[in-house]
Order: C-alpha cells, then sequence, then structure tokens
C-alpha cells in the first residue's frame, strides 16, 4: 500500500513537472513573441522616423528654395525701382532669368516687365536712341510702344 502510494506520488509529481514544463515552455514562447512584437515595433518606428525626417528635409528644402525665389524676386523688384544701377549690370542679370525661364518663371515674367519699363523711361528721357539699342542683346528687340497700365 505504501507502495503504490509512493508510485502515484511520483506519478502525479511527473505529471505537475511535465505540467511545469509545458507551462515554461508556453511563457517562453509568449515571450519569444512578445519580444519579436516589441522588435517589429520598434523597426517600424524608426521608419517611421527616418521617412519623418525625410518629410521635414524634403519640406525645409523646399522651404528655402520658395525663400531663395521670393528673395531674388524682391531683390529684383528693387533694382527695377531702383534707377542707380547702371543699364548694363541690370541687363545681364535679367538676362540671367531669361534664359532661365523653366527655373524662375515669376522671375522671367518680371524681366520682360522690367525691360518694357526701361524702354518706356529710356524713350521718355531721351528720344534720339531706343533702349533696344543701348543694350544690343538679340531678346531685347522691345517696340517702344508698349502699354504699360499693367505694370507690377
Amino acid at each position: 500500500m505504501i507502495e503504490s502510494l509512493e508510485d502515484e506520488l511520483n506519478q502525479i509529481s511527473k505529471i505537475k513537472t511535465i505540467e511545469n514544463e509545458d507551462n515554461l515552455i508556453g511563457s517562453l514562447k509568449k515571450l519569444k513573441i512578445e519580444e519579436n512584437q516589441r522588435k517589429e515595433k520598434q523597426i517600424q518606428y524608426y521608419q517611421m522616423s527616418i521617412k519623418i525626417q525625410k518629410l521635414l528635409i524634403t519640406i525645409q528644402n523646399s522651404r528655402n528654395k520658395h525663400l531663395k525665389m521670393k528673395l531674388s524676386f524682391k531683390y529684383l523688384r528693387e533694382r527695377v525701382d531702383n534707377s542707380l544701377y547702371n543699364t548694363k549690370t541690370r541687363s545681364f542679370e535679367l538676362e540671367f532669368y531669361y534664359k532661365n525661364q523653366n527655373t524662375y518663371p515669376n522671375l522671367t515674367l518680371l524681366a520682360k516687365k522690367y525691360f518694357v519699363l526701361q524702354a518706356t523711361t529710356a524713350e521718355q528721357e531721351s528720344k534720339k536712341i531706343s533702349f533696344s539699342q543701348k543694350i544690343k542683346r538679340p531678346f531685347l528687340q522691345i517696340k517702344s510702344q508698349v502699354d504699360l497700365s499693367d505694370k507690377f
């Protein structure tokens, strides 16, 4: 009888150790799954942070480009309004914008208006020499009869 009780006790202890081992294996699997999920979330977090950084860099670059264009547009307007600079410097500067009109469409429009404005002011100052003859650029052949009602 004692032997049978000992055998039952051994069987119960074996069953409990097997259950404990199963529980340990199950808990290890859960830990591995949780660790893998944590790693995946961390990888997703880093990927998102990289995407956000790239987006911020893109936004900053576009802002800088817009700001540069805005500043050059403002600078060009000041140059148009200011008549102290000599004509050759202005024409060289505006010729650059005219040649790069795909890159600077607003500046090209302003450059054209500038040439028209300068042509009419030159005609008003002296009717002896037209503005296009002073500059001698092939694209500056502007007629002197131009309506400036829509300038700037």
